[in-house]
């Protein structure tokens, strides 16, 4: 079911991005990333060494991309061409072991695939931890409804945009301004999948920052995705001249080497030179420890500028099962079962048409041999329904899921516990009269986080006001491991 997912999740990105054709790398039955086919990314200023290499045993030589297509320093060469004997993905893979002499002799990448950056793409779900699910729960964590004085703590929010008609549900949130436009909470007379992903997150950062200045961009499509390159360009336009204290990103990817992405370079050194910008970024709901970019940047020489943020459980007391996690996570914070501000109407039929299937049973586990899904009730399995794009991939005459929401849903994911800690950020700032976001970062994880044990090893956690642990139903205990 997971793999299927994948898949399903694959497709409605492409649709989202026109047709553009799509790979799932590095193999179809292990699916870990995706990625353009046909298409590679090279530095502009590499270009006059770069194209000969890529041009050796073509049929026909490559188009030289012009200095003005470029997007955040690269440019996009398509490499489809009969002479190449990989046709699976349009000849990037091959494409890509030309240059792996060259990029060993000089030290560093020189091409790459065009990655998809989105809401936690991956091996497992390659979207959130699940859809939004309707819930007649109190919003949690609980906001301060009286409002509050705006500081001059700017934060500004990289995701899918705001809703139309947000503030007159939650007036709370008024003070919120979108970059751009705001998306439409109904499409074809249902609520898009994930255009309330953005309006989710603002609600979360403001419920417990009440007096930050904050800004949504509507950088990321409907389906919550953009390509590599163009997310490098978006970023630096969405940010413009004036950084904030504070990004909060829940989108990245992994990578085919495990490194970061190159689309993100100009961007990174931009942050190194903005000294009063903080990138709280999530960690990625793969379940896994293998760095998810840009997140995993607390691993490079940027390391200052990032704060990388995995999720607990619906307790707080460990990792929630879908959390990436490892040492290049800097912090842990409550992502499972929050309850926010989403479509939907109070007293009117709006509904929500899902997309997957929930899973028979979760794909985390702490040990793969184990036939327990996981140590307690995960979200995955949570609650039971049939999406439509399994439906159409099973051909199956089953009715789709649908929900009706009155602007609230429940919702679980790092992108989620990404705003809590970018909010406690904001209120550290304020409450020690610090202005500068990174040392407020380091100060607030030092005085106020506390030890939980994920994966068999301890990390930090911050616990924001308002949000209280909920119990969660457990397995039984595992066994205790052998003694030597």
């Amino acid at each position: 079911m997971a793999l299927d997912r994948f898949r399903e999740q694959m497709r409605l990105i492409s649709e989202a991005m026109g047709g553009v054709e799509l790979v799932a790398g590095p193999h179809d039955d292990d699916p870990r990333y995706i990625y353009q086919s046909g298409h590679v990314l090279a530095r502009v200023e590499e270009l006059p060494d770069v194209v000969p290499a890529v041009n050796v045993g073509r049929t026909e030589s490559v188009r030289v991309p012009h200095e003005s297509e470029a997007r955040a320093g690269l440019v996009r060469i398509e490499v489809v061409d009969p002479s190449l004997s990989d046709s699976r993905d349009g000849g990037v893979t091959e494409t890509l072991g030309k240059l792996r002499e060259m990029e060993t002799r000089n030290g560093r990448r020189m091409l790459s695939r065009n990655n998809v950056v989105a809401i936690t793409p991956g091996v497992v779900n390659s979207c959130p931890s699940d859809e939004p699910a309707p819930t007649d729960a109190d919003l949690h964590p609980r906001p301060s409804m009286t409002g509050a004085a705006l500081s001059g703590v700017e934060v500004m929010i990289i995701d899918t945009g705001l809703l139309q008609g947000f503030e007159t549900e939650h007036p709370w949130m008024a003070h919120v301004r979108a970059e751009g436009f705001n998306k439409p909470a109904f499409a074809d007379g249902h609520i898009p999948m994930y255009a309330g992903h953005g309006t989710f997150i603002a609600g979360l950062l403001v419920a417990v920052a009440p007096s930050a200045r904050v800004r949504v961009s509507a950088a990321l499509n409907d389906a919550g995705s953009i390509l590599e390159d163009d997310f490098g360009q978006t970023l630096l336009d969405a940010l413009g001249p004036d950084w904030p204290a504070v990004i909060s990103l829940s989108a990245g990817t992994e990578s085919d080497d495990g490194g970061p992405l190159m689309g993100l370079e100009d961007f990174m050194r931009e942050l190194d030179v903005r000294e009063g910008t903080l990138l709280v970024a999530a960690a990625g709901n793969n379940g896994s420890d293998v760095p998810f970019w840009p997140a995993a940047h607390t691993l490079t020489p940027h390391r200052a500028g990032v704060l990388s943020v995995g999720a607990l459980r619906a307790d707080g007391d460990g990792s929630a099962c879908f959390s990436n996690h490892g040492d290049w996570v800097s912090v842990f914070a409550p992502g499972e079962r929050l309850v926010g501000p989403f479509a939907g109407r109070a007293g009117t039929d709006d509904p929500y048409l899902y997309q997957h299937s929930t899973f028979d049973h979760c794909r985390y586990k702490l040990d793969p041999d184990d036939p327990r899904p996981f140590y307690y009730d995960c979200t995955c399995g949570f609650p039971p329904r049939v999406g439509r794009l399994s439906v159409e991939d099973a051909d199956s005459p089953a009715r789709v899921s649908t929900a009706e929401f009155d602007g609230r849903a429940i919702w679980s994911g790092t992108s989620f516990a990404t705003p809590l800690v970018a909010a406690m950020v904001v209120n550290y700032m304020l409450e020690k009269n610090v202005s500068d976001p990174r040392a407020a970062a380091r100060d607030l994880i030092q005085d106020r986080s506390e030890h939980v044990t994920v994966r068999g090893r301890r990390a930090r956690a911050l616990r924001p006001d308002g949000w209280d642990a909920q119990p969660v139903a457990a397995f039984p205990p595992l066994p205790a491991p052998p003694q030597p």
